[in-house]
């Protein structure tokens, strides 16, 4: 979601030529995504297993991507498709950022210890995706579309050579 904070002001402010107040209102937007994604995660944890949602989040994220890349070649620059897409991004990764810390914290000892280590891997992995964002310029709806089918990518290769094996066998039990 680092990608929306990075290059989204730019974006609305520069390029579309809208109030710091506009980009603020399809932040907020953008995070609500994320925090109903969180919230049905939660009605449907009970039914189902960690791996199925960390899944299920992947396939939503990766259709959301789909929805971006294909604005991007058939629409117009306007809030709508920047916005729709990355709401529907942060939907889905309230599904696969709260399960993979949970089972985290399942599988650890010490809980502090555990989330601590996260909070700076993620902070780290997070400076340094800005700091590469910010050096690309983004003047079109494709380029914000590369750059998140690039996230989607790494995050991807993260979840399954890091975690994949994990879960799975999590949720066999």
């Amino acid at each position: 979601m680092f990608v929306y904070t990075t290059c989204g002001a730019f974006l609305v402010e520069n390029i579309m030529h809208r109030t710091a107040i506009t980009y603020g209102n399809t932040a907020l937007i953008v995070s609500c995504g994320y925090f109903v994604g969180t919230l049905i995660n939660r009605m449907m944890i009970k039914n189902n297993t960690t791996y199925f949602l960390v899944c299920f989040g992947f396939v939503l994220l990766m259709c959301s991507i789909l929805i971006q890349i294909g604005l991007a070649l058939w629409a117009p620059m306007n809030l709508l498709t920047i916005v729709l897409p990355i709401t529907l991004i942060g939907f889905s990764n309230g599904f696969v950022f709260v399960n993979v810390y949970a089972y985290l914290l399942r599988m650890s000892s010490s809980a502090g210890v555990t989330t601590a280590l996260l909070v700076a891997s993620l902070m780290t992995l997070s400076t340094i995706g800005t700091f590469v964002i910010s050096h690309i310029h983004v003047k079109t709806l494709s380029d914000f579309a590369l750059i998140f089918a690039g996230s989607f990518i790494v995050q991807l290769a993260v979840l399954k050579y890091s975690f994949g094996e994990m879960l799975r066998a999590e949720d066999s039990k």
